[in-house]
């Protein structure tokens, strides 16, 4: 989640331009990886809950 809440800042940047293309390559590297999980994982959010609560209702 707080993944998402950095590019959100990054995206309102009250300067009216991204921030990205100045960051240098050591940081857009772990970033991009960092988004593309995130989408990925927020892709499948409803069936990772539905493992969660089944495993949890298992161990009670």
């Amino acid at each position: 989640m707080l993944c998402l809440h950095i590019v959100a800042d990054l995206r309102q940047a009250q300067d009216g331009h991204s921030l990205l293309p100045d960051m240098s390559h050591d940081i857009r590297t772990p970033m991009n990886a960092i988004i593309g999980y995130a989408e990925l994982a927020s892709r499948h959010l409803p069936p990772i809950r539905y493992s969660l609560r089944q495993g949890q209702s298992l161990l009670l």
